[in-house]
């Protein structure tokens, strides 16, 4: 299941837990450093 759109990592873990597996986060990403936002959501997603 994919979740389009306004994933950041305040809600990643949960749209996890509901059954995702793909998930389209340009939003969170690129506001600010790209690759810290990375580890952040990358993180918040275990």
């Amino acid at each position: 299941m994919e979740v389009d759109g306004g994933i950041d990592a305040g809600n990643i873990k949960i749209c996890r837990e509901a059954g995702a597996n793909v998930f389209v986060s340009g939003g969170f990403l690129f506001k600010g450093d790209l690759a810290e936002n990375l580890l952040a959501l990358r993180a918040a997603a275990q």
